[in-house]
């Protein structure tokens, strides 16, 4: 495994089920910290901690719609706010 990505911190939108946690779960086996989300902030929380524990790395859930501009503004907040960067974001809309 070539962890190229160890220790970068990434953002993946709608990533608590189908492609959007495949897309985490890809960046967290190359080394990166995730940030699950997803509108239910109980559900995004337990994915980001199955991450954590599969491919241990560090990982947040942020419940949030993105439809709301202060929603976005509190994945953004929360995440620097954890890690004190971000280095990528991906959006997935499902």
């Amino acid at each position: 495994m070539d962890l190229h990505l160890k220790d970068k911190v990434i953002i993946i939108t709608g990533s608590t089920q189908g492609i959007g946690e495949a897309i985490a779960k890809g960046f967290a086996h190359e080394g990166a910290h995730v940030v699950i989300t997803g509108r239910n902030q109980e559900r995004a929380s337990k994915k980001a901690a199955e991450i954590a524990e599969e491919f241990g790395i560090k990982a947040i859930g942020v419940g949030a719609d993105l439809v709301d501009a202060e929603k976005c503004k509190l994945i953004v907040d929360k995440t620097l706010e954890h890690f004190g960067k971000i280095d990528v974001l991906v959006v997935f809309l499902n």
